[in-house]
């Protein structure tokens, strides 16, 4: 993860999304999950997730960096804390 960057920013309070994760895949690449709103358009979302997550990406002279975004039905909680983890950091 890139500290201080927020690919997020604009999104939070977005009543449209319902819930959301950011996984670090690998060390270039970071994918976001979300759960939308009953009756929203996912996919319409997920275009500008991507491109919101693409701009703030760039801003930061971060273009090598590669960016997902998926719609997901729920996030699964972690068995750990009973709580779904916001920031999913790489593991090897």
């Amino acid at each position: 993860m890139v500290i201080g960057l927020d690919p997020l920013k604009g999104l939070n309070g977005d009543p449209r999304v319902t819930d959301t994760q950011v996984r670090q895949t690998g060390p270039r690449s970071i994918g976001y999950l979300f759960c939308a709103a009953d009756g929203m358009d996912s996919r319409g979302m997920a275009d500008e997730i991507m491109a919101s997550m693409r701009a703030c990406l760039d801003m930061c002279e971060c273009q090598q960096v590669i960016c997902t975004v998926r719609h997901v039905p729920f996030l699964e909680p972690s068995p750990n804390t009973g709580k779904v983890e916001r920031w999913v950091p790489f593991r090897v």
